[in-house]
């Protein structure tokens, strides 16, 4: 056999052992996923409602501070040392539990990383489930979410956002 001929026959084998062989991979964007799955948008009001209230109580707290220091600088004349130290005990004490009652709701590992993760459960559980569905369904090897992992450019055709939409139940005739 000659180079030629063997060199074509060692393509052919090659091209055809690399197909055979080659993975399927596909993306999604769980971002837009999340924002038109109702369920999701649904947690999240839930989620915004429970800060919304321990905004509300810190913004309450911070009027009886303000309101206790205005006491102080009007009186701190005409009190007595006992009264104004009296007074101070207590703004220090005010100013301490608010930031606690902060710390406690929205700080690290506080009820805001909890509600977080008890009111969204449910909602990745579905979105994964679909993702994996919608996966096997085409035979696709390995999905990436390009919300969380930025790709520089893939094609299109491998978008299987609207697949995984469908199989949550949401109409994306708009989106197609």
């Amino acid at each position: 056999m000659n180079f030629s001929k063997s060199f074509i026959l060692l393509l052919t084998v090659f091209c055809a052992l690399y197909t055979t062989n080659a993975q399927k991979i596909g993306y999604v964007a769980s971002q837009t996923i999340r924002d038109k799955f109702p369920e999701a948008q649904q947690a999240e009001q839930r989620l915004q409602t429970m800060v919304d209230n321990w905004k509300r109580e810190l913004e309450d707290q911070q009027k009886v501070i303000n309101e206790l220091d205005l006491e102080i600088k009007k009186n701190r004349l005409i009190w007595t040392d006992q009264e104004k130290s009296e007074k101070e005990k207590i703004l220090e004490r005010k100013k301490k539990e608010r930031e606690e009652y902060a710390t406690k709701k929205l700080g690290p590992n506080g009820e805001y990383d909890a509600a977080v993760a008890l009111v969204f459960r449910g909602v990745e559980e579905k979105i994964y489930a679909a993702i994996q569905d919608a996966s096997f369904d085409d035979g696709y090897d390995i999905v990436w979410d390009k919300s969380s992992q930025p790709l520089a450019f893939i094609n299109p055709k491998y978008d299987l956002t609207l697949k995984v939409l469908k199989k949550l139940g949401i109409d994306v005739d708009d989106l197609e």
